[in-house]
């Protein structure tokens, strides 16, 4: 009786609803869990999205969502309310995913799906046929470790980027074969180096880096592409020149792994949650931790900025995470806001951090695959930001948070998505609520909802005692 009255408090304390400083954010779409018993090997539902945009002006934009639960991807080709995803299974359990934005259209949609097995498949779940499909890492031919992330490099059609459990990461082409090659190694087994290229420039993979000595939990690139920003187990934010394959910076965690990393839409910042329950913003000139943000219950499994709340001169960013508590929180900050006094940001420099010119100069003149590290912080060593909201939004763990235009996306470990639109802007409330308004100028529109001015005062009223006193509107404060 006590499980079950703790049970059934739990979910009538998950929210349908949460609020920010520019609205209410509430439940427009939820995708249950599948219907049949499942048992995967790992708890690990992923999301990926992209929009195709219009053909003509008049036309809509296109949006795709996928997601996978166990052994199948789940596809879905709009976010209405009513929407139901295509169900696709396969014969071993993907792990992560990804689409191709250079060549998704409407009609045609390219994604990268990472298996527990460690293939790698080009896949189109529009049309899943047998034709366009396209397999790399058969069978673990190259490497017989699982895959834990998959990115496309930006601005490129044919590059894609894929880590392992192992360490490793390894950069392919779509367009080349792939050859078996033995005695390529993990980075337990040469530590003393980073890139190994294939001596056939005709086959994949193009590339193998070795990372770490554990499992690379999450690769993200930066938004011009230059950086590629990888997080394991072992507790390193590792900064990569993608280009030209040098280690930029290495920076610690205050406990434990980093399980997520996000950059911010002017790719200055980078943003980390993990094992620590924390989720810690980084700058990438600097090399240091800048801000922490509390909050969480249990592993920050997810983190990213909210472009559409981020000032693009950097002077403001949003930030959002979930974690296994079943809670989503939001984080605002500025740069003013994370001033350290200045005797005490000097004794800090003093004890803990070289200059960030010789700290990233020793990263670059340093073996390849050598850690440079940047020592962690204590926690009263780095300014703390609150939450603006904490909300619990599911009752399993939460396994992954994205942001899109309209819509937030969470997903948790049991294969529930929930889709959270965006408050409706108050310009926009207008346009809706009058007919005529459609037509109407932005300076009409202003006036509208501009709030009238005060009325002027009213004229002094003779006092008894010869004193003048101002006339007091029934609406107005007496003052004391």
């Amino acid at each position: 009786a006590k499980s079950f009255q703790a049970m059934t408090s739990t979910q009538s304390a998950v929210r349908r609803r949460f609020k920010l400083w520019e609205g209410a954010y509430h439940l427009a779409v939820a995708i249950p869990p599948p219907t049949r018993r499942l048992h995967p090997l790992i708890r690990c539902t992923k999301l990926a999205y992209v929009s195709v945009p219009p053909k003509s002006v008049d036309g809509d934009t296109t949006e795709f969502l996928m997601y996978n639960v166990a052994d199948a991807l789940y596809f879905c080709t709009s976010l209405e309310p009513d929407t139901k995803p295509r169900q696709l299974l396969f014969r071993s359990q993907p792990l992560c995913l990804c689409f191709n934005p250079l060549a998704c259209t409407a009609e045609s949609v390219e994604a990268l799906v990472g298996f527990a097995t460690g293939e790698i498949m080009i896949y189109d779940p529009l049309h899943p046929t047998a034709k366009n499909k396209r397999l790399f890492n058969k069978d673990g031919c190259v490497k017989k470790s699982r895959v834990t992330d998959v990115k496309m490099v930006p601005g490129s059609r044919d590059l894609f980027v894929v880590a392992f459990s192992d360490g490793n990461m390894f950069v392919y082409d779509k367009t080349k074969d792939e050859q078996p090659q033995n005695g390529s190694g993990s980075a337990r087994d040469r530590p003393d180096s980073l890139v190994h290229h294939n001596k056939n420039s005709k086959s994949n993979p193009i590339s193998r880096w070795l990372v770490c000595k554990g499992a690379i939990h999450e690769v993200a690139f930066s938004p011009d592409g230059a950086f590629i920003a990888v997080v394991g187990c072992d507790g390193h934010l590792r900064i990569f020149d993608f280009a030209h394959e040098r280690l930029v910076s290495s920076l610690k965690s205050y406990f434990g792994g980093l399980l997520c990393v996000a950059w911010s839409p002017d790719g200055r910042l980078l943003a980390t949650g993990g094992e620590d329950d924390l989720v810690t913003v980084w700058s990438r000139t600097d090399c240091r931790a800048i801000a922490r943000g509390t909050g969480h219950q249990s592993w920050v499994t997810s983190v990213g900025f909210d472009a559409q709340h981020c000032d693009p001169r950097g002077s403001s960013y949003r930030i959002g995470s979930v974690g296994q508590d079943g809670r989503i929180l939001f984080w605002d900050f500025s740069e003013s806001s994370l001033i350290i006094p200045r005797s005490r940001a000097a004794s800090l420099c003093r004890r803990t951090l070289p200059p960030p010119a010789e700290l990233a100069a020793s990263a670059m003149a340093a073996p390849a695959a050598a850690t440079v590290d940047t020592p962690a912080p204590g926690l009263d060593e780095v300014p703390s930001v609150e939450a603006i909201t904490d909300a619990r939004i599911h009752t399993e763990p939460i396994t992954h948070l994205l942001f899109l235009p309209r819509h937030v996306a969470t997903a948790c470990f049991v294969g529930e998505c929930r889709i959270w639109a965006r408050p409706v802007p108050l310009e926009s409330a207008s346009v809706v609520g009058s007919a005529a308004s459609s037509s109407m100028s932005r300076q009409a529109a202003h006036q509208l909802i501009t709030p009238p001015p005060h009325p002027p005062p009213s004229p002094p009223v003779a006092h008894p005692n010869g004193r003048d006193i101002p006339k007091q509107s029934p609406n107005s404060i007496p003052n004391p």
